[in-house]
């Protein structure tokens, strides 16, 4: 997974910032302003070595 791509995932948790946390190919994705359940199209804005951080 790279900055900008495109993916799909589910909300299952939420982060201790009130994040929506997904996960797709392993990396686990936060995405402010969502809500568990929530099924998104997110952009990936900052990658690190096992998470990243998306934007709706």
């Amino acid at each position: 997974m790279k900055k900008n791509d495109i993916v799909e995932i589910e909300i299952t948790a939420l982060s201790s910032e009130c994040s929506g946390i997904g996960k797709k190919d392993g990396m686990v994705i936060f995405v402010p302003f969502s809500a568990i359940g929530d099924k998104l199209e997110v952009k990936i804005l900052k990658v690190n070595k096992t998470y990243c951080y998306g934007k709706i």
